[in-house]
């Protein structure tokens, strides 16, 4: 099956505003307080790094 180069394109864009939107979100999380959300993406994140 073809793919539209279009809607892969669109696949990207919309995971890339996830990240920015959880990113987002993570910081403002640990800025107002430490959760244990905020600490398990920082473990993530440093795995993923």
């Amino acid at each position: 099956m073809q793919r539209d180069p279009g809607a892969a394109s669109l696949i990207l864009l919309a995971a890339a505003l996830l990240a920015g939107v959880l990113v987002l979100s993570d910081h403002a999380l640990s800025n107002s307080h430490r959760s244990t959300l905020g600490t398990e993406s920082e473990k993530l994140l440093a795995v993923s790094d």
